[in-house]
Parts: structure tokens; sequence; C-alpha cells
């Protein structure tokens, strides 16, 4: 590619005809030859100034106002003087590949201010699933075991074996159940045999050694013996504790703990 400087030159070098001279053949040939070689030069040179020059390496012409397309290093640039002394128009950034990357579980610790340290919470499993928490929703039903005689006044009906008792707040000494806080459906069957002579039994339940009105049931006993029910619900606050007591009035009857049921879930 011919510089532009090469077209300072004239473009047709004529040559003097004397006058009266005969001009020859060769004459314009030769001057025809180089008139066209100028024009390709020309239009060479328009075309290279038309287009955005791109390569690795700098043009060989350098015309004031070039610009030129540095590919090896992605800048822009454009010569600022015929003497091509380049200026930077604009740093193209360079295309990127970002690849996969592992992302670890961020850690936190440190001081805090005041002097405090802190350390990354643990979190515990939830407990979710298809079955209440029978810690905190306990289920619980006992029975007893030898007949015994009752009269008046009440007492406490002995049951001392557990049926089931999932966290173990029943007690088979003291006859007594002391759950977790909450709202618990209590029921109780209580049989009892043919007493002597008509008598009127009571079954009731006991809260921390009282007698609960909800929970009573007066009846005369039949003749031929019967069993009594106490059930609904009833609020123990994680320190309370039910009984049952059972009578039997003017005249004592067999009661038979192991055919009776003290039972209690929470709902609530």
């Amino acid at each position: 590619m011919p510089a532009i400087s090469a077209l300072a030159a004239p473009v047709f070098n004529w040559t003097t005809i004397v006058t009266g001279a005969l001009m020859t053949q060769a004459h314009i040939n030769a001057d025809w030859t180089l008139a066209t070689t100028k024009v390709t030069e020309l239009q060479s040179v328009v075309a290279d100034l038309e287009k955005c020059y791109a390569n690795a390496a700098a043009p060989t012409d350098k015309p004031a106002g070039k610009f030129w397309f540095d590919s090896a290093n992605l800048v822009m640039k454009y010569y600022e003087v015929a003497s091509g002394q380049l200026r930077t128009v604009a740093t193209l950034d360079k295309a990127e590949t970002f690849t996969n990357k592992t992302i670890t579980s961020p850690s936190i610790g440190g001081t805090v201010a005041g002097g405090a340290s802190y350390t990354s919470p643990t979190l515990a499993t939830p407990k979710i699933s298809g079955l209440l928490d029978q810690t905190t929703w306990p289920i619980m039903s006992v029975k007893g075991t030898d007949s015994y005689s009752q009269g008046s006044p009440a007492a406490k009906v002995p049951f001392n074996t557990k049926i089931t008792d999932t966290n173990s707040n029943y007690d088979t000494t003291l006859y007594r159940y002391t759950p977790p806080l909450g709202y618990y459906l209590v029921h109780v069957i209580l049989y009892m045999g043919i007493p002597a002579n008509p008598s009127t039994v009571t079954l009731m339940l006991y809260k921390n050694g009282v007698a609960d009105d909800n929970f009573l049931c007066v009846a005369t006993l039949p003749s031929f013996g019967h069993s009594y029910t106490i059930t609904g619900p009833i609020y123990l606050n994680g320190t309370d504790y039910i009984e049952v007591f059972a009578s039997s009035a003017p005249y004592g009857t067999v009661i038979y703990p192991a055919s009776s049921r003290f039972s209690a879930c929470r709902i609530a």
C-alpha cells in the first residue's frame, strides 16, 4: 500500500514539446502509463482511508487523523500528525471466560463490639414427622392390680401399673400424673362390684390434692355392679398433678382396678 506522501510528486511528467517538434507515439504511451499508475495509487489510498484499519501491526502509511485498531492489544488509536505519532482513543475490555466456581458456606466469627465473641449458630433439626413429639405431647394410660373394698371417705385409686407413659410423667407409687404444660383430655373408667347393700358411689378427679367439680360422677350402684366414667379436657401448667379418687357410702363396695383405666393425652 503506497503512502499518501508518494502522491506529493507530480502526477504527470509530460515531455516538453519544442515548437515544431514531432510528438511520437512513445511519448504518449509513457505519459499515459504514468497517469494510470498514479490514479491506481490514489484509489488505493482513498480506499484505505475509508476503511477501519485493524491489524496487530501499525499501518505503514501514516496520514494525520488515520484511525487504527490495534487488534493485538484491543486498543483504538489514531495518528495525530502525519509524522506518525499515535494517540489512544479507547481501551476495550478483553473478554473473560467465567468457569464454574465452588461457593463455600460463609463462616461468621470474630469479635463483636464490647468484647463479646460470636460463633456461628447451630441449627437444630426440626421435629417434623407424621407423629407428634412424645416428649411435649405425651400419652399416658395406667391400670391397677389387686381389688379392694372402699367405703367413705373417698380414697385414691391405686393405679400402679403403666400401660403406656411416653414421657415418664406418671408416678406408680403416689398414683399421680404430672405432665408438661398443656391441655389434656382425661378419661377414667372405674369398675365396682356388687355392694352388700344399696350404696351411692362417687368417682372424682383431684387436681393438686383438691377435688375438681368438673370431673365428678355420683350414682347409685346397682345390685349387679357397674362401671363409671369421667372424661373431659383439663389445663395443667407443668407442675400441676392429677389423681383419681373414689368412695362408696354408706356401705363399702369392691373396686376392681385391674379392669379399670386412667388415661390422659395432650390435645393443645
